[in-house]
This record gives structure tokens, C-alpha cells and sequence, in this order.
């Protein structure tokens, strides 16, 4: 009797896990889709169901990284304001939003990073100032210098900014 009961609480803690995975696939699905397209709105209502700004989205993206990536500036700008964000968070290839906000020129979301959420500049292997030297972002890369970036930093692939 102990082994059937056992049983049916592994298969029903295991139903229950699938379930959840699925939901969040499909959260994160809803959200990536709100985040291309810009729509605020929907971005906000996603998060008022409960979707933490922290969950990651298509290629183990952050929800703020994709946001670079797509150029969803409204959503981006937003999403900064969340206390909950963690704005360090990186996708699975250890790049985090002030790091795509360097490359692809963001200089009011770098500001808005480093001098309203304390973003973090120094960090082991590429860093934001490797990220808006390669791009050629000069007003990002004084900045990010004006900050306490390291100008000496080497990358993973032993290059300096």
C-alpha cells in the first residue's frame, strides 16, 4: 500500500512538473512575442499575472537583453524602472543588458543602468567598455571610463577594449 501511494505522488508531482514547465515556456513565449513587438501593454499585463522581468525568453535571453536585441526601446525603458530587475542577469553566452545597451549604443539606458540601478561595470572576461569599443560607441565608452570602467580589461580572448 505504501510503495502505490508513493507511487501516484511521484507521478503526480511529475504531472504537475510538466505542467510547469509548459506554463513558463508559454510565458515566456507570450512575453518574447510582447517585447519584439514593442507592446508595452501587454508586457505590463503579462507581469501584473505574475511573469518575474527576470525570466529569460528565446536563446536563454534575458527579458531586457531581448529588448536590445529587438530595439523595443519602450519596453526596455520600462523594464529598467522595475525594482525587481536584476539588471546583472546574464543570457547563457554571460552578456547582460548594460553589456548589449554598450554595443548597440544606448547611451541613455547605459546612463540610466549605471547611475539609477547600479549595474555592474568591471566584470571577469568581455566587459560593457570591450562591448562599445567594438561597435565604435566613443560617448559610451568615455562614460563607461568616467565610471571606473578598466580601460586595461582583458577579454576571454585575452583583448582590451
Amino acid at each position: 500500500m505504501m510503495l502505490r501511494r508513493s507511487f501516484i505522488v511521484l507521478t503526480a508531482l511529475s504531472l504537475f512538473s510538466s505542467i510547469a514547465t509548459a506554463q513558463s515556456q508559454e510565458q515566456a513565449d507570450r512575453m518574447a512575442r510582447a517585447v519584439q513587438f514593442d507592446d508595452l501593454a501587454q508586457v505590463k499585463k503579462l507581469l501584473q499575472e505574475g511573469i518575474s522581468p527576470n525570466l529569460l525568453v528565446r536563446g536563454g535571453n534575458p527579458i531586457t537583453v531581448y529588448a536590445v536585441r529587438e530595439n523595443s526601446r519602450t519596453t526596455l525603458d520600462y523594464l529598467l524602472t522595475l525594482k525587481n530587475l536584476d539588471v546583472d542577469q546574464p543570457n547563457l553566452s554571460g552578456e547582460n543588458v548594460l553589456m548589449m545597451a554598450s554595443l548597440y549604443g544606448l547611451l541613455p539606458e547605459v546612463k540610466t543602468l549605471i547611475d539609477k540601478r547600479a549595474a555592474t561595470i568591471n566584470k571577469s572576461g568581455w566587459t560593457p567598455l570591450h562591448y562599445a569599443c567594438t561597435n565604435g560607441h566613443l560617448q559610451i565608452a568615455e562614460f563607461l571610463l568616467d565610471k571606473g570602467a578598466q580601460v586595461n580589461a582583458l577579454s576571454d580572448s585575452d583583448t582590451t577594449p
